[in-house]
């Protein structure tokens, strides 16, 4: 097919409605036509893949692109992943700890939280996590870096200063999303 075209969408927001978190019927049906027509179509999002809702998953995409660009696939094949070592997730982990941020630690299988999360952002998040059934544990599990690697990072600080400083010198910020909230690799 010489028209082809590959269709990239992004999830919140897009195809997901925030306030319902689901699909509109009508991006079903649309979606429906466009691969019908032989076109290819990825999602492209921040998320990582562990935090895909199943209604995403029912679309049957052709691909995704995961946590900003650190995992990717096509037709069920992992074609990418970034990940951090171990020794470097620990490091992150015990700053979390040490300095009191309320970070989500995202990994292809699991995102973990703080135990005492506080701010009520990253709490609303936890939830709905939760609530979704996507895999969440705590950043001070012990067995966090023996199952799981780090791949993304939401940081939620009043002092990006001192976690910039201590924390993502080695790493890349994506996405910033003001004063106080960055997506990081």
């Amino acid at each position: 097919m010489e028209d082809r075209k590959l269709l990239f969408f992004d999830i919140d927001g897009t195809l997901l409605s925030e306030k319902t978190h689901t699909v509109p019927q009508s991006a079903k049906e649309a979606l429906k036509k466009v691969k019908e027509k032989g076109h290819l179509i990825f999602i492209n999002t921040g998320r990582p893949i562990s935090t895909i809702d199943q209604e995403i998953h029912n679309l049957q995409p052709d691909g995704y692109i995961c946590g900003c660009g650190t995992y990717i696939t096509y037709h069920n094949q992992v074609i990418y992943h970034h990940q951090l070592s171990q020794e470097r997730c620990r490091e992150i982990a015990s700053l979390i700890k040490k300095y009191e941020i309320d970070a989500v630690l995202e990994s292809k299988d699991h995102v973990y939280f703080n135990a005492n999360i506080k701010n009520k952002f990253v709490q609303k998040i936890k939830e709905r996590y939760t609530n979704n059934g996507f895999n969440v544990s705590t950043s001070e599990n012990p067995n966090l870096f023996l199952i799981n690697l780090l791949f993304g990072l939401i940081i939620i600080s009043k002092n990006l200063e001192i976690i910039f400083h201590k924390i993502l010198m080695s790493l890349n910020v994506v996405k910033k999303c003001g004063k106080s909230y960055q997506r990081i690799i």
